[in-house]
């Protein structure tokens, strides 16, 4: 019996690609693997799968030589072939040497440039069963009846036979949930890879059906409120929620590429938070090919670099071109991780209650589900109906409380108010167009915005968001009305930080805070409280003025 020896990868550029052939030598399957420069790509296939955490602990005959693999590698392989026959695939596993840092460090930054150019990119699920054939045979008859259906009136067996919908008891339910319960729903180096696709089918087993219609499914299940019908334990009916979310944010965000809307780092952290990696660094690692601005051109992949050092990066990446600051919404101090800052994420850790009000989407998801069950929620978007989710306060410390920034790299952007909203105010704004200042510094870490330098971040208020629903404030979905009641929350949060003296107090740390200890670029004195009232009534007239079109349609009726 001949003996083959060991599969040794050449080395790597930043300018070439390895691309697989499946080919089949009588009853066996070869490989052949080939490199490529990135300008002169052969078209090619491009795999998005789950590793599930398995060791290569399978080999596959590749160039005449043993590669190791893992098992589910293994076991797709001859299903690709089935399909695609000899055609170039590009799969991780393969076209990346995993033992070696530095071929990761050249080939992962290529990612981006790898699934939007790939023909197709073949989403792999696993291997099928006969409920899943049963589900994935049936989904494009349903689509269409589930548009016509309301299970809020009634999931019962009359009702669903009624819409040509199958019984509760019927295997296609059961189906849908071993499907949308698969590992790949769960892994954010995935989310990325079909985002980036101009084109994505799903494969269970020898089963193939266009991603598009895997979003039409879930959206009718979601619209026709069926979604309970999958329902078996708990834990399983939470894996199909969650699949269900990921296929409508990749829905979502590949619809805004397409419309060439760039994507901010900050969108995909949050749409992405939950989503599993192997290495805490990919939490950051995996999301660089989709982001419109330049993080992916600074950050440069390095595999062996600490998580705390990437996430810190990161995140000052994000102050130093987010002029709202929306970065603190996701401030690590819940989740201590060594090394960390207060004002930097811990994006290993999970989505916090205190993240846009996620915990509240979450339970109004597992109780309606299929009525509201987006858990990806955006900083503009109003939500008036959630709850207080902050019961306790603690005391940011300061340090030079009322100093004007002079930090590394001088002033870069106003954060607090949306600068939109000031833009468009400039007539009654036109002093405060270039308040708030945000920078780090390199030496010791600290965050400082200006009129102050903060060591450690206890509590935020989000940005345009009603945490304290006690005041039953009626407002319209204006930018204005929302800054308002933001900085209402600011002020009660100052209060009670400051120990102001009465409740209409203002403490004095807060308005030089606001109006970040300048005017006009000159240091504020004493006496300049009034340009904190006059930003008060300022963004009072621009509410008024915002809910006024509605008070004109009413007294139309």
């Amino acid at each position: 019996m001949r003996s083959y020896s060991r599969f040794v990868y050449s080395p790597s550029a930043s300018n070439t690609i390895r691309l697989l052939r499946v080919l089949r030598d009588e009853d066996q399957l070869r490989y052949c693997l080939s490199t490529f420069s990135k300008d002169n790509i052969p078209d090619f296939y491009a795999l998005s799968y789950s590793w599930d955490g398995q060791s290569r602990d399978q080999v596959i005959l590749c160039n005449d030589t043993l590669l190791a693999v893992t098992s589910n590698v293994q076991k797709l392989l001859p299903y690709l072939h089935l399909e695609y026959k000899s055609n170039y695939i590009w799969i991780d596993a393969i076209c990346i040497d995993q033992d070696s840092p530095i071929d990761q460090n050249t080939q992962i930054p290529l990612m981006r440039i790898i699934y939007t150019k790939a023909i197709k990119v073949i989403v792999w699920l696993g291997e099928s069963d006969a409920h899943v054939d049963r589900a994935l045979e049936a989904i494009p008859e349903l689509i269409p009846r589930l548009r016509g259906f309301d299970g809020r009136l009634g999931l019962n067996d009359d009702r669903l036979m009624s819409h040509g919908l199958p019984k509760r008891s019927d295997e296609i339910w059961h189906g849908t949930r071993d499907l949308l319960s698969r590992s790949w729903f769960t892994r954010l180096w995935v989310f990325q890879e079909a985002v980036l696709a101009e084109s994505v089918v799903v494969m269970c087993g020898n089963r193939i059906m266009n991603m598009d219609e895997l979003v039409d499914f879930t959206a009718s299940m979601a619209s026709a409120s069926v979604v309970d019908l999958t329902r078996d334990t708990d834990s399983d009916f939470f894996a199909v929620l969650t699949g269900l979310a990921m296929v409508q944010r990749i829905s979502l965000f590949r619809e805004w590429r397409a419309n060439g809307q760039g994507i901010s780092f900050m969108s995909l952290l949050e749409a992405s938070r939950d989503f599993s990696v192997t290495r805490d660094a990919d939490k950051v690692y995996g999301l660089l090919g989709l982001a419109s601005d330049a993080l992916g051109e600074i950050l440069r992949v390095d595999v062996t670099k600490p998580a705390v050092e990437v996430y810190i990066e990161a995140a000052k990446f994000d102050i130093a071109n987010d002029p709202t600051l929306s970065i603190l919404r996701c401030a690590s101090s819940n989740q201590p991780l060594e090394g960390l800052p207060s004002w930097c994420p811990n994006f290993s850790g999970p989505r916090a209650s205190e993240m846009l009000g996620s915990e509240a989407a979450k339970h109004d998801i597992a109780n309606n589900a299929g009525v509201k069950f987006f858990p990806l929620l955006f900083p503009n978007q109003p939500f008036a109906s959630l709850p207080s989710l902050w019961s306790n306060f603690a005391g940011p410390r300061t340090t030079s409380r009322y100093k004007p920034l002079n930090g590394e790299g001088g002033p870069i952007h106003h954060a607090g108010l949306n600068p939109s909203f000031l833009t468009s105010t400039s007539s009654i704004l036109h002093a405060f167009n270039n308040l708030f200042h945000a920078t780090t510094s390199t030496v010791n870490n600290l965050l400082s915005v200006s009129g102050v330098t903060l060591d450690r971040i206890v509590q935020v208020v989000p940005n345009g968001w009603q945490w304290d629903n006690s005041a039953n404030i009626p407002l319209s979905d204006g930018r204005a009305a929302r800054t308002l009641v933001w900085e209402d929350a600011c002020l009660k949060l100052s209060q009670r930080v400051y120990c102001s003296p009465s409740s209409r107090d203002v403490p004095e740390a807060h308005w030089r805070a606001l109006i970040a200890n300048t005017l006009n670029g000159k240091k504020c004195t004493s006496n300049q409280r009034d340009v904190y009232v006059l930003m008060k009534v300022g963004l009072a007239i621009a509410a008024a003025m915002e809910r006024q079109p509605a008070i004109a349609r009413s007294m139309d009726y």
